[in-house]
């Protein structure tokens, strides 16, 4: 059993003081030359090599949700993007380890670089910050932020469950699943694409009054098909 870091305990304590909200469970599907237009544009301003996909569809998605909650925040306001990412190697683990090791880092920026800025920008922000390793100033932002301006985004892509088969044939999507739709933090999962090309998307990460205009955006900005919006279970 590894120890958890001092930080990491910080940031659960945290979450922990938050009041859990009832979020509409949104689910939409983005074509992958949507993804791909983005990345070929990362790629032809740094030198040929593109951003992930991660990197291209977060990008997308968090400057649209802000851009939809916009309206009932200053411009000047705190948001804060939270990754979700592997910390393995930061805490220790040995190889076969197999219990949950994540650490969430953070991007911050004001709501009106977020909404207004370039996805490139973005993209470029996000991927200096996935990488390292938050400290004790990402916690302290992190408490500054409405809870309501922070945004969590997770990808369950190198999962590598996608191949199980228990007699029926592999899944055809891969996502969480809870009885009561209640979340400390609007949040956001890139399930496996089981068996098509296209990104799934599994998000419960805006109020209701806010989903419409959220799917509304997305299409506007992507392109984004196949949304809908799914009650609150």
């Amino acid at each position: 059993m590894l120890d958890p870091p001092p930080l990491f305990t910080k940031f659960i304590q945290f979450l922990g003081s938050m009041q859990p909200s009832v979020l509409p469970v949104l689910e939409f599907t983005v074509e992958p030359s949507i993804i791909n237009s983005i990345r070929d544009r990362f790629a032809s301003m740094n030198s040929g090599r593109p951003c992930t996909v991660f990197e291209a569809v977060t990008a997308v998605l968090w400057r649209c949700r802000t851009r939809v909650i916009m309206s009932d925040s200053d411009p000047e306001a705190l948001m804060v993007l939270t990754v979700v990412t592997n910390a393995r190697k930061y805490v220790g683990a040995k190889e076969g380890y197999y219990g949950n090791c994540t650490l969430g880092n953070m991007v911050t920026a004001t709501a009106g670089a977020v909404g207004n800025g370039d996805l490139m920008d973005l993209v470029k922000m996000i991927r200096s910050t996935k990488n390292g390793v938050p400290g004790q100033s990402d916690l302290e932002m992190l408490q500054m932020a409405d809870w309501y301006n922070i945004f969590s985004v997770s990808s369950w892509q190198n999962l590598f469950s996608e191949g199980m088969d228990f007699g029926a044939g592999g899944p055809a999507r891969l996502m969480g699943c809870t009885h009561k739709m209640t979340f400390f933090l609007p949040s956001l999962t890139a399930c496996i694409p089981c068996k098509d090309d296209d990104y799934n998307m599994v998000s419960v990460c805006v109020k209701e009054e806010h989903a419409t205009a959220f799917l509304h955006e997305l299409a506007h900005t992507t392109n984004i098909i196949g949304g809908y919006i799914r009650s609150p279970l």
